[in-house]
C-alpha cells in the first residue's frame, strides 16, 4: 500500500497532458498527436437531454472557442477507446455514519458493473486526511470490490487534495480517463482549494465526477455537497451525482460510463500566448438541446 505525502499535491500541480494528433495506434490506446507547442488537446463527451449519449457527431458538427476565438479542429477522434479510471474512495471518519461507507461500496458495485472487463482499466486510491493506492491499475474490475470491502473510516477528510493526488494518477494514461470520486460530499481538512485543484485537472484534461449515496435522514434534510466541489466537476467536465436509491445509482454509473466509452478528441491550435485560457465546446446548429461535458480551460505555455 503506498501513500501519497502532500508535497506530491503541489509537484502534481506541475504535470501538464501531452500533446499530441492523429496516428492510428493500438486499439486500446487514444490516438497520440504529434508534438507542437501551441497544439491543444480536448475531449468531450456529448447527451441529449434524457441522458443518453451522442456518437455520431463529425468534427464539422463542433467549434470550439478559445478565449472566445473560434480555433479550426485540426484533428479528431471519435472512434470507440478503453477507458482508464481512478476510483478515490472515502474512508474519513464521516463515512461511518448513517451506513454511508456500505452506501458508497454499493456504488462501487454498480460502477464496476458498467466497465468493460479486462478491457478497461481501473485503479483504486483510499483517502482520509491522507492518500493510499489501494489497488494499481488493472483490467477491470480487478480486485477492486474486495478492497473497498476491506476500507475502514477513520480521520479526517482531506478530498479536494486526495482528487488532485488522483487525476495526477491518471493523467499519463493514453485513453480514455477520469476520476470517479465516491464520497459524502464533506471536505474538513484540505490544503488545496477546489480552484486550484479545478484548474489542475482541467489542465490535464482529466474529467471528475463526484458520487454522493444519500441515505436515512440525509434523504429527508437534503444535506448537500460542497459548492467548490460541484464547480470542480463541472469545470473539468465531469459531474455531481447525489444518489438515493438504487435506480438513481445504475443510471449515474450507467452515465459516467457511456461517457467515457464515447468521448470525442479534438485538436486545435491555439495562439500560443501563455497563461489561463478559457475554452468552450459546443455542437452546431442544434435542433434538440444537447449537452457538452468538456474541460473549461487550459494552460499555455508551462512544460513537464
Amino acid at each position: 500500500m503506498r501513500s501519497f505525502p502532500l508535497a506530491l499535491i503541489a509537484a502534481a500541480s506541475l504535470v501538464l497532458a501531452p500533446t499530441a494528433v492523429a496516428a492510428r495506434q493500438d486499439p486500446r490506446q487514444m490516438p497520440t498527436f504529434r508534438s507542437s507547442a501551441s497544439l491543444v488537446a480536448v475531449t468531450a463527451a456529448v447527451r441529449r437531454p434524457d441522458g443518453s449519449a451522442v456518437t455520431t457527431l463529425t468534427a464539422a458538427d463542433f467549434e470550439v472557442l478559445d478565449n472566445g476565438v473560434p480555433r479550426q479542429i485540426t484533428s479528431f477522434f471519435s472512434d470507440a477507446a478503453p477507458a482508464s479510471l481512478v476510483v478515490l474512495f472515502d474512508r474519513s471518519g464521516s463515512m461511518r455514519v448513517a451506513g454511508r461507507t456500505e452506501a458508497a461500496r454499493e456504488v462501487a458495485r454498480h460502477m464496476m458493473a458498467w466497465l468493460q472487463p479486462d478491457v478497461d482499466q481501473v485503479a483504486l486510491l483510499g483517502f482520509d486526511d491522507a492518500v493510499a493506492r489501494l489497488q494499481a491499475f488493472t483490467p477491470a474490475p480487478g480486485n477492486i470490490l474486495e478492497q473497498i470491502d476491506r476500507v475502514e473510516a477513520f480521520g479526517s477528510t482531506s478530498l479536494t487534495d486526495a482528487v488532485a493526488i488522483a487525476a495526477n494518477e491518471v493523467s499519463d494514461k493514453r485513453t480514455r480517463r477520469a476520476v470517479v470520486v465516491l464520497t459524502d460530499g464533506q471536505d474538513t481538512s484540505s490544503r488545496l482549494t477546489p480552484s486550484a485543484v479545478a484548474t489542475f485537472a482541467a489542465a490535464i484534461d482529466v474529467p471528475v465526477y463526484v458520487l454522493v449515496p444519500q441515505i436515512g435522514v440525509e434523504r429527508a434534510t437534503g444535506a448537500g455537497v460542497d459548492a467548490g466541489l460541484v464547480e470542480l466537476a463541472q469545470r473539468t467536465g465531469g459531474q455531481v451525482f447525489i444518489v438515493t436509491t438504487p435506480s438513481e445509482t445504475s443510471i449515474a454509473t450507467r452515465t459516467i460510463a457511456s461517457d467515457l466509452h464515447h468521448q470525442y478528441l479534438l485538436a486545435f491550435e491555439s495562439d500560443g500566448k501563455a497563461g489561463w485560457h478559457a475554452l468552450e465546446v459546443r455542437v452546431k446548429q442544434q435542433k434538440q438541446k444537447l449537452i457538452v461535458r468538456a474541460r473549461t480551460g487550459y494552460d499555455a505555455g508551462r512544460t513537464h
